[in-house]
């Protein structure tokens, strides 16, 4: 038993059967390390969305963007995120950037790009 109180366990466990997907042929490695990248493009013209989803929810995202086009004519595009706490601190970064030097343009977060 360890007496080191700065521990920390982390378990995920998942009840759904899901394979691992091969690495896409044109990965955007810089994406994947900022935290989000474009994993299905909208494959229809019309009323554009986007869809973020990550870990076990990225099926249902990928279904989600096949009922939207057949069903209702919209075209999303289907974003893996890497690293929600990712994009989360680079966008109070460039928040905090902001405030900081009012007379410079703000720097817009990965994200937003």
């Amino acid at each position: 038993e360890s007496t080191d109180r700065n521990l920390m366990y982390y378990l995920t466990v998942y009840n759904e059967p899901i394979v691992q997907p091969a690495e896409p042929e044109e990965l955007d490695v810089e994406g994947v390390i900022k935290g989000i990248y474009l994993l299905a493009p909208a494959k229809i013209d019309g009323p554009r969305t986007q869809i973020l989803a990550s870990g076990v929810s990225v099926p249902w995202a990928l279904e989600a963007q096949r009922i939207l086009a057949e069903d209702w004519s919209v075209s999303a595009d289907v974003w893996s995120v890497t690293s929600w706490n990712e994009l989360r601190r680079d966008g109070l970064a460039a928040e905090e950037e902001a405030f900081l030097n009012p007379d410079q343009p703000a720097r817009v977060p990965f994200v937003t790009q």
